[in-house]
């Protein structure tokens, strides 16, 4: 059993822009025969968004009532705000059901115990459903509904169950939303002037907001905030004087790892395919180790408070070395809900951690550049609440053993909880596969995302040629001025080069640099970057590490180490000699990862020296264990372009440091510095985000 029983989902939102002014007439007036224009947004299940033009036209649906009635009606189309599909709707099982829960507040007691008797016998695929009479008014219902499920809780679990969730949904313009079935669906409409049919079979989605795209440039500070209190995420309750945590709050996504999307529990002696079980709520799961892999079981820690009532945590088992205990690293990806090949980015995140020994759990979060942007640790509670907030998107976590920490030997039992969510927002440079080889994405100014084969550039006309993976959408063109991202497969790590360093210019670019003379950008030795537009700089050995909630107050420099942040007064930079000169007497711890710790004085061994080493001294920026900011991380200005590398560089097109986009011809992309090109083959491209 979890800590907290509670559950939550996002749905996805997209468009449905009206062109021609229609009144929100009645769904069987006349009105419903207006050939006006709409100008539908729709989710395809192979991962493509298209934006359709269509007439206006009724639904059939069958909405499904709480009791079990079936009322049959048609909808104005242009009333619908979004439409969900499923692959299967269970309206007419789902309706039976209800109909015989209803029966248990019948006046008959012969229906009520026929009821009793035919819920017992087939309602074991329908638990979730049966559940929700748990709240029923009437006591002999709640009494009935608690006898049922505990009889059906006895009979073995199989993989029919069933959850309300089947059913399609239709939230109307006006606020109501309905459950039920579309039956056949289909709408018939244009797509880059060709003929394309939307049925239940190709799309999930269609909506009436626009896709919220992430990672557009706001021009504001980087800042990140460890959050340790669960009411940040959750509303409070109180049952007489006792105060707990109640639901989550609005615009958040809670995964409770106790059941899947259709009700089915997560048990040990069931297969699931665990880095999709989740995405129905907007996340994917990954263990990153080689002889590990992602389990949902019931288990219980030697020495955990929830001993026994631990089932539906989220850990890592070994599959080699059974001696050892649950271990590895966990790898959490967002993505849109009911999407998982959609990438998303959240902006807060939190979870409760089961540990045997405190503070041996550590949650760092990354932006979708891989760096990262803030660590918080477990606190000195068997089961504690952490989490992370920041302005800057919150792409992926991983959560491992505190192996930062100064002990011996590490017990890595540990699992997480209740992972809850700010709202996932589409990510437009992120498209991660396993093998790298995803389909191109392209995503459109107008909220379009398209996959595609291949992509050639005609730099006379201005113009992008594709070819789709849906073979409904066939080969295209688009006017690059139309165009936003393009983003090839990527892997889930970067390709880093080995050796040298990173440095962030003013502007937000990051560029990769060898140990020379003067300070040159490795892949274009004619380039010379100037020392006074760095910000920021770290070893590519070693992750980049932006500073949570430090101030430059303290110090003229900021070196952040994995569980804290120390301010030097003053270090002193040879660009030259590719090294730096500082002295310890003047450094000053001023962040912990956890903000409870206390901040002693900032020893050699605490920034990664031999304990011996001379209170002043010299370190190469090649070797430095740490990342060093002269100023604080900063996000791009808006209508400025990025082109982002396999390798981890990023170049701001269109900044102040003076990178610019010069040309895109054939599989290649050419960017200009201080009057020299560099060009990247289509191969090497992590992203690239086109200038407006």
């Amino acid at each position: 059993m979890n800590p907290l029983n509670r559950s939550g989902y996002c749905l996805v939102l997209l468009t449905i822009l009206i062109t021609q002014p229609i009144s929100a007439a009645d769904a069987d007036s006349p009105q419903s025969t207006d050939t006006a224009t709409i100008r539908l947004s729709a989710n395809m299940r192979n991962g493509n968004i298209v934006q359709i033009e269509t007439t206006e036209s009724l639904i059939e649906w069958k909405t499904v009532s709480p009791d079990g009635k079936v009322t049959e009606s048609r909808i104005q189309l242009s009333n619908i705000a979004r439409l969900d599909l499923t692959t299967s709707p269970a309206s007419s099982e789902v309706s039976a059901i209800r109909s015989l829960v209803a029966e248990l507040a019948s006046d008959d007691y012969r229906l009520r115990h026929r009821a009793e008797t035919q819920l017992m016998e087939e309602g074991k695929p329908f638990e979730q459903v049966i559940s929700q009479a748990r709240q029923h008014e009437e006591p002999e219902v709640r009494y009935r509904v608690d006898r049922i499920l505990k009889s059906l809780a006895k009979k073995k679990a199989d993989n029919k169950t069933r959850f309300a969730l089947d059913f399609d949904e239709v939230h109307l313009k006006d606020g109501e939303r309905l459950e039920g079935d579309i039956g056949e669906f289909a709408v018939t409409g244009t797509w880059m002037g060709r003929p394309i049919t939307l049925t239940r079979s190709n799309t999930s989605q269609l909506a009436t907001q626009p896709l919220q795209l992430s990672n557009v440039p706001e021009a504001l500070p980087f800042a990140t905030t460890i959050i340790q209190d669960p009411l940040s995420f959750y509303e409070s309750k109180t049952d007489g004087e006792k105060k707990s945590l109640g639901p989550v709050q609005p615009n958040y996504v809670q995964v409770t790892f106790d059941s899947g999307k259709q009700g089915e529990a997560m048990v040990s002696d069931r297969d699931f395919p665990i880095d999709e079980q989740f995405t129905f709520l907007g996340t994917r799961l990954a263990c990153e180790t080689n002889d590990g892999s992602v389990v949902i079981s019931g288990y219980g820690f030697k020495k955990s408070q929830s001993r026994g009532r631990s089932a539906g945590n989220f850990f890592i088992e070994p599959t080699k070395n059974k001696k050892t205990s649950y271990q590895g690293t966990m790898r959490i990806d967002f993505c849109l809900p009911g999407q998982g090949s959609l990438p998303a980015t959240v902006n807060s995140v939190g979870m409760f951690t089961e540990i045997v020994v405190p503070r041996h759990t550590i949650v760092q979060a990354y932006n979708s550049s891989g760096h990262v942007i803030g660590l918080t640790e477990s606190s000195q509670d068997k089961m504690s609440f952490i989490g992370l907030s920041s302005n800057e998107p919150i792409a992926y976590l991983r959560v491992s053993e505190n192996r930062y920490l100064d002990v011996e030997k590490l017990n890595r039992d540990f699992a997480i909880d209740d992972l809850t969510y700010s709202r996932p927002i589409a990510a437009p440079d992120l498209n991660i596969s396993a093998n790298n080889q995803a389909p191109t994405a392209i995503t459109t100014h107008d909220e379009q995302r398209l996959l595609v084969s291949k992509v050639r550039f005609d730099e006379s006309s201005k113009r992008l040629r594709a070819t789709s993976n849906d073979s409904s959408l066939g080969e295209f063109e688009l006017n690059l001025d139309k165009v936003a991202w393009i983003t090839p497969g990527q892997a889930a790590e970067a390709d880093k080069p080995l050796g040298g360093f990173f440095v962030m210019l003013r502007d937000g670019s990051v560029v990769h640099c060898r140990a020379s003379r003067p300070l040159q950008p490795s892949s274009q030795p004619e380039w010379q970057i100037d020392p006074s537009s760095i910000i920021g700089v770290w070893s590519a050995a070693r992750e980049c590490r932006y500073p949570v909630g430090a101030t430059f107050e303290n110090g003229s420099c900021i070196a952040v180490l994995p569980l804290e942040t120390i301010a030097f007064q003053n270090l002193k930079f040879d660009w030259n000699e590719v090294k730096f000169d500082y002295q310890l007497s003047e450094a000053k711890r001023v962040e912990a990862a956890n903000p409870d710790e206390e901040t002693p004085g900032v020893t050699a061994k605490d920034i990664g020296l031999e304990a011996s080493a001379e209170t002043n001294g010299s370190l190469s920026l090649t070797d430095i264990p740490f990342s060093i900011w002269l100023e604080e991380p900063t996000t791009r200005r808006p209508k400025t372009g990025l082109l982002r590398t396999k390798d981890g560089q990023s170049f701001v097109l269109g900044g102040d440091t003076g990178f610019q986009l010069k040309a895109m011809n054939g599989q290649q992309i050419t960017i200009l510095f201080q009057g020299r090109e560099m060009s990247f083959e289509l191969e090497q491209v992590a992203a690239l985000n086109l200038p407006r």
